[in-house]
């Protein structure tokens, strides 16, 4: 995901909606132990993930397998090798994207200093990477430029769309 297109405001917003949330999901900050936007690791799999999936529990993650693949290609420029090395990453039953413009993600940081991977310029190809898996329907596409209490509703259907087609 972009920045700024608000996605842990999403999950708290969940999470006071219906507190009962933390005792059937589990929600894994991947990318927020990393500098790099874009870094995923097997081992996340492995350790993290594939044990909470076996036991049953829901997953809800910030980060993961489009993230490597968006960030990377446009960091190496060579998405096909970027892909080869993650074609063993588990794919997710279900990948929303939350679209913003990066100007608008970036006018949203609250913070001053920025990293290089929030340039403006960047931010820009990554996006057009995650359209692209959208198109693909690798990733299902909300627009995150919508009010936070649309954006939410929308989250929730697609969520609870999904939940029930699992059953």
């Amino acid at each position: 995901m972009l920045l700024g297109v608000g996605k842990l405001t999403n999950i708290t917003l969940a999470i006071k909606k219906d507190p009962s949330i933390i005792d059937r999901v589990r929600i894994v900050w991947l990318g927020s132990n990393y500098p790099d936007p874009g870094e995923y690791n097997l081992v996340n799999d492995t350790t993290a993930i594939n044990p909470l999936l076996e036991s049953g529990v829901i997953v809800v993650s910030d980060r993961y397998l489009h993230s490597s693949l968006a960030y990377q290609s446009v960091t190496t420029g060579d998405s096909g090798w970027v892909e080869e090395i993650n074609k063993f990453a588990r794919k997710p039953d279900l990948g929303i994207y939350l679209d913003v413009r990066p100007s608008e993600g970036l006018k949203r940081l609250k913070r001053k200093q920025k990293t290089r991977f929030e340039r403006e310029d960047f931010l820009n190809r990554v996006r057009e990477r995650y359209l692209e898996y959208a198109r693909a329907n690798e990733l299902v596409k909300v627009d995150a430029e919508k009010t936070l209490e649309e954006v939410f509703s929308e989250v929730t259907s697609i969520v609870e769309r999904a939940l029930k087609e699992r059953r």
